[in-house]
């Protein structure tokens, strides 16, 4: 009607009983608290003034406190004890300024403590200022936060305790869909550390513990002091920096890019490979995927490392992973009684297959070990029964594999140098064509001091 009213109201509330207030709320909060059993003791302080019609809104100024207060989550029995609370509220349509700052907030935990504050500003398009503080079980803050999945890990159980130390500034969707662009301007900052942690993921056999870290935050990067850890049969110890790391958690278009050295006394990939949804007692099924988004540079000194078959000690170099293609070099390692020198490539930007290159200088191997680690290279034309002796070769390597690790025996390609020596030729069965010319028993075992060859492996057929 193009009249005003003015109202002037100041309200007082002291001693009010949690549960109660919060049941006044609207409802589309409710399923935000109803989780949550709480008592203890609510105060509100409030000024209402100002023209109140079609265009203006009151302005609203309040204090409020809660002190002594017990919060329990229903359905893990968290209980927060001792909760205090002190903060204030701000709105006003004339000079467009709205907030709530809650400046301390505190609270104590069966095994650990939280503290801090928290503002936020302009609640149609929220920007948020957080300190915290806190020293907690990891399995509390997974609950208390509905924590179901890490980087869409599913988790099983999660134990250890963190202790955090930050502050954080930057926009708020209230959506929860994020970008990329989202965390460019936002400040972060703080520690934070991992003490005696260990991670179990669902449907799987793989866990980790004695997860130790030493993390500082530095807006979208974190660096890495220290971090490290164990599976049943593997541990792991990574230094360096990670990029992107809250955009690639929070949204769905940014990669996440890690520069580190890495460290292991034994790595077995039997274990990180291994399909647990498609193996079993009878066959062994593995998977490679790289994800899209996963950028590294590691420098790897790795004690030893298994596979299948393959066995390897002190394997040193360089691993990068861009554009989903792995890319080793140099790399150097000592196995079969020799060493190798190589550079190779993983490539896995076909998600359907992986094409498997390298290029590698073999040193004195024993070469049947050498064909018994690579599975006899998918053929059994000649296998490692057959063969004896010392191998130095330099070898061009290149093949097709499925994502499960299973080869496509027409797609192998292999050509090398080879220099043999203390050789044998064991019960090799084309030999015996010769018996016309030759007694039977010596064609079973052929001796040789050196033999050098040029050997060619493609379409399942071994070219010598």
């Amino acid at each position: 009607n193009g009249k005003s009213d003015y109202v002037d109201i100041f309200l007082k509330g002291k001693d009010m009983d949690i549960q109660s207030v919060l049941s006044l709320l609207p409802a589309k909060y409710h399923k935000h608290i109803s989780d949550f059993d709480s008592d203890g003791e609510f105060y509100c302080n409030a000024h209402i003034s100002g023209k109140i019609d079609d265009v203006n809104s009151p302005e609203i100024k309040a204090d409020f406190g809660i002190t002594k207060a017990n919060i329990t989550q229903s359905s893990s029995g968290i209980e927060l004890k001792d909760v205090h609370i002190l903060g204030n509220y701000f709105s006003s349509s004339v000079s467009s300024k709205y907030f709530l700052d809650v400046k301390t907030f505190s609270a104590s935990l069966a095994n650990g403590k939280i503290a801090g504050s928290i503002r936020m500003d302009n609640f149609s398009n929220p920007s948020i200022s957080v300190s915290l503080q806190g020293n907690l079980l990891l399995e509390d803050v997974r609950h208390l936060l509905k924590i179901d999945s890490i980087w869409n890990y599913p988790i099983e159980s999660l134990t250890g305790s963190m202790k955090a130390n930050m502050e954080y500034k930057g926009k708020l969707n209230k959506n929860g869909k994020y970008k990329r662009s989202d965390f460019e301007n936002m400040i972060l900052s703080g520690e934070m550390f991992l003490e005696n942690a260990g991670l179990k993921i669902k449907n799987s056999k793989l866990a980790f513990d004695s997860i130790n870290g030493s993390f500082v935050l530095e807006n979208n990067n974190v660096a890495v002091n220290s971090f490290s850890g164990r599976t049943s049969k593997s541990d792991f110890k990574l230094k360096g920096g990670l990029k992107d790391v809250l955009a690639f958690s929070f949204s769905d278009d940014a990669d996440i890019n890690v520069e580190a050295s890495f460290q292991s006394t034994n790595l077995d990939l039997n274990e990180f490979l291994l399909n647990q949804k498609e193996s079993s007692k009878k066959d062994t099924v593995y998977k490679i995927h790289f994800s899209p988004r996963l950028n590294f540079i590691l420098n790897s000194d790795i004690g030893h490392l298994t596979f299948r078959k393959f066995d390897a000690k002190n394997i040193r170099g360089t691993f990068q992973l861009r554009n989903q293609k792995l890319i080793g070099d140099p790399i150097s390692f000592s196995t079969m009684d020799g060493t190798i020198t190589a550079s190779g490539m993983i490539d896995n930007s076909s998600d359907s297959t992986l094409l498997i290159t390298c290029d590698a200088k073999l040193n004195k191997l024993n070469i049947t070990k050498l064909f018994n680690q690579f599975e006899d290279f998918s053929q059994n034309l000649i296998t490692a029964d057959n063969l004896k002796g010392i191998c130095t070769a330099d070898v061009q390597f290149a093949s097709v594999w499925k994502s499960d690790l299973t080869v496509d025996p027409n797609k192998i390609y292999v050509r090398s140098n080879m220099t043999i020596e203390k050789g044998e030729l064991l019960h090799y069965e084309p030999m015996k064509n010769l018996s016309r010319f030759v007694e039977l028993a010596e064609l079973n075992d052929i001796t040789f001091a050196t033999l050098q060859n040029q050997i060619e492996v493609k379409d399942q057929k071994i070219f010598i």
